[in-house]
């Protein structure tokens, strides 16, 4: 089954498209919210290797938060949120060790679903 999504494992991605639109550049603190969905026999996998990530990626410079929530009803889904200093602080984060190994080694070819979209700062 084919992953949907933004930036499913493309080594050959411009990390500078990641987060300018056509016509914009997010400045300031950001937010990313990302959906997976695990084959369902690998839920408990995925589970644990997001718990790991989220602590080390939470450590990072820049990061402010980074949080993996699991669905309560549907074990192969999950939601992370994670906030940044600024787009550079994610930027760095998708450059990392463990994001290359945990998320585009390990975790995506478990996936069947991935996408995920990054929001400016907070409105008020």
């Amino acid at each position: 089954m084919a992953l949907s999504g933004h930036h499913v494992q493309q080594p050959e991605v411009d990390e500078r498209h990641l987060l300018h639109g056509p016509d914009i550049t997010v400045v300031g603190m950001i937010t990313v919210i990302a959906h997976y969905r695990a084959r369902p026999e690998t839920a408990d996998e995925v589970r644990a290797l997001l718990a790991r990530h989220s602590r080390t990626s939470a450590a990072e410079a820049g990061c402010i938060q980074f949080l993996a929530h699991q669905d309560s009803e549907d074990p192969a889904r999950f939601a992370l949120y994670e906030t940044y200093e600024d787009d550079a602080a994610f930027a760095a984060h998708r450059r990392t060790t463990h994001f290359r190994v945990n998320i585009e080694q390990r975790l995506v070819p478990m996936l069947v679903e991935r996408h995920w979209r990054v929001y400016g700062a907070p409105l008020a």
